[in-house]
C-alpha cells in the first residue's frame, strides 16, 4: 500500500467515517472503497474522487471540531465552502500582518540607516 493509501485509509479508521456516505459522496460503490482499502485496482477517476472525498470530510470534521451529516451533501457542499473560505480569509489576515510587520521593519532599518548618515 503506498503512502497516500495508507494516509487516506488512516483518516477512514480515525475519524470513523461510514462507506455508505463515503460512497455517496464519492459517487461509487462502497465495495469500491473496500477494494481501495485493500490496494485493489481501482480507476484513477474513482481513486481520485474518494480521496479527495476524505480530505473534504477530514477538512471540515476537524475545523469545525463536529461530525456533520455526510448523507446531506448540499448542506456538507455549504460547510465546505464555509471552512474553504474562512481558511482563505485567515491566509489573507496573515499575509497583511505580515506585509505590515515587513514594512515597519524596512522602515526601521531606512530610519537606522538615515541617522548614520547624518
Amino acid at each position: 500500500m503506498d503512502d497516500n493509501r495508507r494516509r487516506i485509509a488512516t483518516t477512514i479508521r480515525v475519524l470513523g467515517i461510514k462507506k455508505t456516505d463515503l460512497a455517496q459522496m464519492a459517487d461509487i460503490k462502497p465495495c469500491q472503497i473496500s477494494d481501495y482499502l485493500r490496494s485493489r485496482p481501482l480507476s484513477e477517476e474513482k481513486t481520485q474522487r474518494l480521496e479527495n472525498s476524505v480530505e473534504n470530510i477530514a477538512r471540515v470534521w476537524t475545523t469545525l471540531g463536529i461530525r456533520t451529516d455526510l448523507s446531506d451533501l448540499e448542506g456538507f457542499t455549504k460547510l465546505l465552502a464555509h471552512v474553504n473560505r474562512c481558511e482563505t480569509e485567515q491566509l489573507v489576515n496573515e499575509t497583511a500582518r505580515f506585509a505590515l510587520q515587513a514594512s515597519k521593519g524596512l522602515e526601521a532599518i531606512c530610519s537606522v540607516s538615515e541617522q548614520k548618515d547624518i
